[in-house]
């Protein structure tokens, strides 16, 4: 459950407050095999270990302070403008919390149009980052690909495929009309994905320690877009994204991916 509540400071710009809870539970990770003469262990097991906590069930609960400015034209399917997001939550042992932690989040949207008389052929841009600045985050709750509100960014990759205590995606996505009345259209995009990675031993095997821009996924693809209803902009999408070592993925939504 996250709720939070802002209030319109000045044009565009928003403030507020949030309360932010999660609670994992009854988590089964099935490719854990402890019984074995050759143990099986994973990340979620691993990180639960060595950082005291239930890898059965885990809290995070915390208040959230929250900057935005959103000066786009359209919420679902913008032309022009954008929008620009800073939240800073704290989650403490005395509001639920299995631990402490502190995390940042930070998320900027941006688009440009590329012709006035045909507003749909433009540029966007997406990224979001999101790091632990203090105490031990749960593994599910660790900043990971795909964590935005509808679990979008980053195409090419499973949701949650990458996962640290600092995480940064970012992509941009070419928009262009085929046909003259709008009703068909089409996407262009390409992505980055980069998160850290602490120094990890597990059995007789080493994961060296990897700073944030150190490694970085590229992902990319191509889409489709079919007006359903131009009062509203509403289009349905579907994309074919790509990524490194075979990944793959087909998007279908309502709206577009930002």
């Amino acid at each position: 459950m996250h709720f939070t509540a802002l209030r319109e400071m000045a044009d565009h710009l928003y403030v507020g407050i949030g309360y932010h809870l999660d609670y994992h539970y009854k988590i089964v990770d099935q490719l854990l095999d402890l019984d074995t003469e050759e143990p099986v262990i994973t990340s979620h097991y691993y990180y639960s270990f060595a950082n005291s906590f239930d890898p059965q069930s885990y809290f995070s609960s915390g208040t959230s302070f929250n900057v935005l400015y959103d000066s786009r034209d359209h919420t679902m399917n913008p032309y022009k403008g954008s929008f620009l997001q800073a939240s800073y939550r704290i989650n403490t042992e005395w509001m639920g919390s299995t631990q402490n932690y502190q995390q940042l989040y930070l998320e900027t949207r941006l688009y440009k149009a590329l012709s006035q008389k045909m507003p749909r052929h433009l540029i966007a841009f997406w990224a979001i980052g999101s790091f632990i600045t203090s105490g031990e985050a749960p593994y599910l709750d660790l900043p990971s690909s795909s964590s935005d509100m509808r679990n979008r960014i980053g195409r090419g990759y499973v949701a949650s495929r990458f996962r640290g205590k600092e995480w940064v995606t970012a992509e941009t996505e070419y928009r262009f009309p085929i046909t003259k009345n709008g009703l068909l259209g089409g996407v262009v995009f390409a992505s980055a994905t980069t998160t850290s990675r602490e120094q990890t031993v597990v059995g007789e095997n080493t994961f060296d320690q990897l700073k944030l821009f150190e490694a970085i996924r590229p992902a990319g693809g191509f889409g489709a877009r079919l007006m359903l209803k131009r009062a509203g902009r509403m289009n349905l999408s579907m994309d074919m994204a790509f990524g490194q070592n075979g990944a793959k993925g087909f998007y279908f939504a309502v709206g577009e991916t930002f």
